[in-house]
């Protein structure tokens, strides 16, 4: 996950209202960071730099994730995590096929917890999750994404999670500490490319007094 918004890449190739450049400032940023990353270890995978190339695998994979999911999209499941394996299920497959990472986000909705649509920027080593959307849908509580190695979360990951905590309850802000007060949760999941789905909560964040961040004993694996 990215902390710019170059989702653009997608809907550019896609037809959306994104694009001008947005292709070459995601490989500019991705190849500039170098390995920030947390306890996540790429150090052997090569970010692509052609941006036709990036272009043309974010929309052949998004439009092969999305058709895939189908009427998954927006479907109530009891848990965040069904929903979570059941994406894996379906999208996993398409992302290690382009070798791309590819993202949605989870929302709250009328009978438990649905994924809207799925976003790839072509990318190896990011995506931003910014653009998955689901039809009349606003409140989200997480979003989870592929890697295309057995590496877990990465900083950035992290990040994109407290910021969607953050703009979920801007409202419940407690002035004297400047964290929110009886917040709605958000979870960040990663599907690795063996298939292992881990999850970390803000949530645990807060609890722990930030010992959670990028400490593997708060990755939650999903599946036995």
């Amino acid at each position: 996950v990215r902390n710019v918004l170059v989702g653009g890449t997608v809907s550019a190739a896609t037809g959306g209202k994104f694009g001008n450049g947005a292709a070459s400032a995601a490989m500019a940023w991705a190849v500039g960071r170098g390995m920030a990353r947390g306890v996540r270890d790429d150090s052997d995978l090569k970010e692509r730099t052609n941006v036709a190339e990036i272009t043309q695998v974010a929309a052949s994979a998004t439009a092969e994730a999305n058709a895939a999911l189908g009427d998954m999209i927006g479907h109530p499941y009891e848990t965040l995590n069904e929903a979570a394996l059941a994406w894996r299920d379906v999208v996993l497959p398409i992302a290690n096929k382009h070798d791309t990472e590819i993202a949605s986000r989870f929302y709250k909705v009328t009978g438990g917890y649905a994924f809207g649509s799925a976003v790839s920027d072509g990318l190896r080593k990011s995506v931003d999750p910014t653009f998955s959307r689901l039809h009349r849908a606003i409140l989200t509580v997480g979003y989870i994404h592929t890697h295309p190695t057995d590496s877990m979360f990465s900083a950035n990951d992290l990040d994109y999670a407290v910021r969607m905590y953050k703009e979920a309850n801007k409202m419940n802000q407690d002035v004297n500490s400047g964290w929110y007060a009886g917040g709605i949760d958000q979870a960040a999941f990663v599907a690795t490319r063996g298939g292992a789905v881990y999850r970390w909560n803000v949530s645990e964040f807060h609890s722990s007094g930030g010992a959670s961040w990028k400490n593997p004993a708060y990755y939650h694996r999903v599946n036995p």
